[in-house]
């Protein structure tokens, strides 16, 4: 073809020039498959962007989870696999199954080894596991439930050459489906594209089985919208969203089209129970209740066994005896098939204070209360807890995170790291308060500034929040995490105060200058960017900070003001932060008389500082008697819309 051909060269476009020739190669068209694939990808890619990763089974979040010990659960285990592999031969075939139990006899774990096994067998069709103590708020909720649902569905084989085309359509002919109910969503992403696929998969194929782990751990819309006031609206609105996970679940397992079984892990709530005993409830599911009949207490001796022979193993001093029958049989008894029990127990055990056979004497020398269903559990957090050196503050510090992260459900500023610098009257408290409770949580590193205080179990809570379950310690509510958490912030605005590593900083705040070289910059601002954060969301769920102790607005009279205005407009994510902070210190003025000493001082820097800055120009007369007979709703700056001005410029 080239005879004679000179002058010529091959580009890597595989061009041929020559002389007096041009030749190009014809550019096929990528292969269907190709195409496919990629548009595949693409669509998966989009749909993730509304999925909560965390919760599947296998996601990085749940590396940890509990899972069944090894020879343990056998019997609850194979009832559960006799029904997804035969179920269909039954009597009365039932689409639904719940697994329920009281708190502590490990659903959660079997819910988890079930789906390992299901996944390693190919009968995993999709996973969600809630979580109060998630680290992702998408698990707290019902927001992302079907979509994710939808996405695992989307990526078996067996379905790729129908249900993510069918499902892309469904999310472009609706774009705001994410934001509709449980019911419209399962309809549009779920059955109808399951409907069009039926006769284009094979059934004997197809995946077998749906898990939802913790449906009692799943928090209502005002979870998510910042509505912490109302506790019994917020109990009630939890129990409206967990019976509209329940409705959904049932209307899909009714439909023909819909291939695959349900399984549903929770607490025996009232609302919940009276779901699946209602008629269409009874009539599409069966109950596995986690009793006596299962044995549990063999299971929970396996489970001593193997933990004792690996702290022999560390521990070599230990007899090969030990900790003999008679500990071992009242280890299990005490344990009353709460295997929360049997797994607290042995952390405690393993806790470094003390030697192991120390320990167990501990455990087994404790007394429960008598006809409390939870007695020895009981029994041995009180022990754990009264092993803190001030076990008051200990659980002051747990309710308090634990208040703090509720009003937080986004995640944006209540992390371990932040809430010890925020809390500490000293450098190293934290580790104090909770340094002794390895057998209840788990403590991030300290130089971890993302990590959060993980809880092994829900039921230190329910243990906590009861009077009579904790009577051993005087009773402290709500109100003292609130108002312990104001304090906290308002200490920290005194800039008085020293706040762990952060003591030296906060003197050259107060114009005293540094005693002590500064600690790492990053640190510095990355704790003052969290503490905005906290502030912005404690003005948005309505928070008052203020009024304090008279001591602490002494203390404000001498905070460095000029420094917290110009931090504040730093705060590129809380365009309102500026105003809100001038609004937080006039809150208990009262228009009718003068402004508070510290309003006075605070308003009249910040104002000061701002125009000195150029972030303000000087409301108007009208603007400042507004606010000062405080006219609208305190959630609108409305005095600084000169001043949002001054900033979009």
């Amino acid at each position: 073809m080239f005879r004679k051909a000179h002058n010529f060269s091959i580009d890597r476009n595989t061009q041929i020039n020559a002389k007096n020739y041009y030749a190009v190669n014809v550019v096929q068209e990528p292969e269907p498959q190709a195409k496919e694939e990629e548009s595949l990808t693409d669509f998966l890619l989009g749909l993730s962007k509304h999925v909560a990763p965390g919760a599947l089974s296998n996601s990085s979040e749940r590396f940890d989870a509990p899972k069944c010990h090894e020879h343990t659960r056998v019997a609850v285990q194979e009832e559960i696999f006799s029904w997804i592999t035969d179920g269909e031969g039954d009597a009365e075939p039932k689409k639904m199954l719940w697994i329920t139990g009281p708190a502590g006899t490990g659903k959660t774990a079997i819910a988890g080894s079930v789906a390992d096994v299901c996944q390693e067998a190919g009968f995993l069709a999709a996973s969600f596991f809630f979580s109060t103590f998630a680290r992702s708020p998408d698990r707290r909720t019902k927001g992302r439930l079907v979509t994710t649902l939808a996405y695992q569905l989307c990526q078996h084989r067996i379905f790729r050459g129908c249900l993510p085309r069918l499902v892309g359509a469904a999310m472009r002919k609706d774009p705001i489906i994410f934001k509709r109910n449980l019911h419209e969503q399962v309809e549009a992403l779920i059955l109808n594209p399951l409907r069009e696929c039926q006769g284009r998969y094979d059934p004997l194929k197809c995946p077998k089985v749906i898990i939802i782990d913790g449906l009692d751990e799943c928090d209502g819309d005002r979870f998510q919208s910042g509505d912490g006031t109302n506790q019994h609206a917020l109990l009630r609105d939890k129990a409206l969203a967990q019976d509209e996970i329940l409705s959904t679940l049932l209307h899909a397992a009714n439909d023909s089209a819909f291939p695959f079984l349900i399984i549903v892990a929770s607490r025996p709530e009232h609302h919940i129970r009276r779901f699946f005993s209602a008629p269409a409830g009874r009539m599409a599911s069966f109950e596995l209740f986690l009793d006596d009949k299962y044995d549990p207490d063999a299971d929970i001796t396996l489970f001593y066994k193997a933990k004792f022979a690996q702290i022999r193993r560390r521990f070599s001093h230990l007899p090969a005896s030990w900790p003999g029958s008679y500990a071992l049989r009242t280890l299990v008894s005490n344990a009353s098939g709460q295997f929360v029990y049997a797994a607290t127990a042995v952390r405690f055990i393993e806790t470094p204070t003390a030697p192991p056979q120390i320990q167990l004497e501990c455990v087994l020398n404790l007394r429960a209360a008598d006809g409390s269903p939870f007695g020895t559990l009981d029994a041995l957090y009180t022990q754990i807890l009264k092993s803190s050196p001030n076990s008051m503050m200990t659980i002051r510090w747990l309710k308090t995170y634990r208040w703090l992260d509720f009003m937080d459900p986004h995640k944006t500023f209540c992390t371990a790291w932040f809430f010890n610098r925020l809390f500490e009257s000293a450098a190293g408290e934290a580790d104090i308060m909770v340094g002794c409770l390895p057998s209840l949580m788990r403590v991030p590193p300290q130089d971890d500034r993302v990590g959060d205080y993980t809880f092994y179990h829900k039921s230190i809570f329910d243990f906590l929040e009861d009077p009579k379950r904790s009577s051993a310690f005087p009773a402290e509510g709500v109100d003292m995490s609130e108002a312990w958490t104001k304090q906290r912030i308002v200490r920290t605005l005194s800039c008085t105060y020293s706040l762990s590593i952060f003591q030296h900083e906060l003197t050259m705040f107060s114009g005293k200058g540094p005693e002590a070289p500064l600690p790492p910059e990053g640190d510095r601002r990355f704790f003052t960017s969290r503490f905005f954060e906290c502030l912005a969301v404690m003005w948005a769920k309505r928070v008052s900070i203020f009024p304090c102790p008279s001591h602490y607005e002494e203390r404000l009279l001498s905070s460095d003001v000029e420094w917290w205005g110009r931090e504040a407009f730093k705060e590129r994510n809380f365009s309102g932060l500026p105003g809100h902070l001038f609004i937080m210190v006039h809150e208990q003025c009262r228009g009718y008389s003068s402004c508070r000493p510290v309003c006075k001082h605070w308003r009249k820097r910040l104002l000061k500082t701002w125009a000195e800055e150029g972030k303000l120009v000087k409301p108007t007369a009208f603007s400042l008697l507004r606010d000062r007979f405080r006219v609208e709703d305190l959630s609108d700056p409305y005095f600084l819309v000169d001043m949002r001005s001054s900033r979009a410029r």
